[in-house]
């Protein structure tokens, strides 16, 4: 689309990207339904405590609705984030960030943290590799395989 030319980087806050009760198939699911530039950096923030759309075991909806065993719906396991998401559809630059304790509104609790992180992002989307090194280490820990 003509959108789609003149996007830099997409910011997927609070979402796991995975099959879950908020969507209707797997497809939906799927980073831009695979349709969208593969070398468009991903950005993806996520509390580790969402409790819509957390990972299996949290408790989260998302984890309630995919164990029911009458009427269950969705994946499993949930893995809580959009990495499994980024390489299925063989994205070439994204960034997971879990924030530690952070509920669905993750700016309750890490304002500051995102907005440094989405001040980063937005001044240089294809750098994300690099401010992530410099942001980051205070911070977290980094996981190379994501899924």
């Amino acid at each position: 689309s003509s959108l789609e030319a003149r996007l830099d980087g997409r910011i997927i806050s609070s979402w796991s990207c995975e099959y879950n009760y908020y969507t209707s198939c797997r497809q939906s699911a799927e980073i831009c339904q695979l349709a969208c530039n593969k070398s468009t950096p991903v950005l993806n923030t996520v509390g580790t405590l969402d409790q819509y759309f957390g990972p299996s075991g949290s408790k989260s909806v998302s984890d309630i609705v995919s164990m029911n065993e009458t009427s269950g719906y969705g994946q499993y396991p949930l893995l809580g984030h959009c990495g499994a998401a980024m390489i299925a559809g063989k994205l070439q630059e994204g960034m997971v960030v879990l924030l530690q304790d952070g509920h669905h509104d993750t700016s309750l609790t890490h304002d500051a943290l995102e907005r440094h992180l989405l001040r980063e992002f937005l001044t240089s989307p294809t750098m994300i590799g690099q401010f992530a090194g410099s942001v980051l280490q205070h911070h977290c820990t980094a996981e190379r395989n994501l899924t």
